[in-house]
């Protein structure tokens, strides 16, 4: 089984980075512990295994170590496993203006490969991570960038987004854990790996060839998001830059972002740490 000295655990927000985190940290793991991904003891043909909390029996998927990464949400079952058998993890976000358009083309983008499965009983509503549903045809690849937008900022997503990350800054123990944002790791790079392979040892521990190829696993996850996409996957550009939500948010969406983080900030336990790795948040 998993133990707190050979596996961790990566949460994060959906287009953060974290795949491509993860396979910059997997360089720095030995060999018998790489290239894990979902264990089968989790997996669900309906991809529902992104959100469901972490158990004792999931650990034994990785005898040798190495790590998870996925995007469940601060639940006590998983706080609990994590403090059980004392486990280091990271948790990864971003810019939830940023984070809305890069979700947004990502759904679009797959539904190219496959279109999504609808949820049971609702064949207009497909599943979100985080759990928010989706109007199917706010999404599609023919959808509008501005309703499908405005969808997602004022029909739940934005305030799941919002609120998965209070949850995990709030409950996280700060000891075994670790906040990664996106705008550090692609800005620095070098140092924010460093950062993280220092908390995570000895489950980490980089050569110095296997850290320059750590280096660019970002640069390679860029690419490869951009060589298979559609033409239409990006209607207003690259959804990987940082500041991106100035080129796809309309004046009219842009008040109604405001609005839902404004009244986020005052309701929500824990907004206030949100604010806090973002100061900025509300442009």
């Amino acid at each position: 089984m998993a133990h707190s000295g050979n596996f961790f655990v990566i949460f994060s927000i959906p287009k953060s980075a974290g795949q491509a985190l993860a396979s910059a940290l997997d360089l720095g793991c030995p060999a018998a512990a790489r290239g894990k991904r979902i264990p089968v003891s989790m997996s669900t043909k309906d991809g529902l295994h992104a959100v469901l909390p972490l158990r004792a029996e999931h650990l034994n998927d990785f005898p040798d170590g190495g790590w998870l990464h996925y995007h469940a949400p601060a639940s006590f079952p998983t706080l609990q496993i994590l403090g059980e058998f004392d486990l280091k993890y990271l948790v990864v976000v971003r810019h939830p203006a940023d984070q809305l358009p890069a979700y947004w083309c990502h759904v679009r983008k797959h539904w190219a490969i496959e279109p999504p499965a609808p949820i049971k009983g609702h064949p207009d509503w497909i599943y979100a991570v985080p759990m928010a549903p989706h109007v199917r045809r706010y999404v599609e690849p023919s959808a509008d960038v501005d309703e499908g937008l405005a969808h997602l900022i004022g029909d739940g997503y934005l305030f799941a987004v919002l609120q998965w990350m209070a949850d995990w800054c709030v409950y996280r123990v700060p000891e075994r854990s670790q906040v990664v944002r996106y705008e550090d790791y692609v800005r620095e790079r070098r140092g924010t790996l460093k950062s993280i392979a220092q908390f995570l040892a000895p489950a980490v521990s980089f050569d110095d060839d296997a850290f320059n190829t750590a280096e660019r696993a970002l640069d390679q996850y860029r690419d490869g998001s951009l060589g298979w996409a559609p033409d239409w996957a990006y209607p207003r550009g690259y959804t990987g830059d940082i500041g991106i939500y100035r080129q796809y948010l309309s004046p009219k969406n842009f008040d109604a972002y405001r609005c839902v983080t404004s009244t986020f900030l005052k309701s929500y336990p824990g907004a206030d740490q949100v604010l806090e790795l973002y100061p900025d948040l509300i442009p």
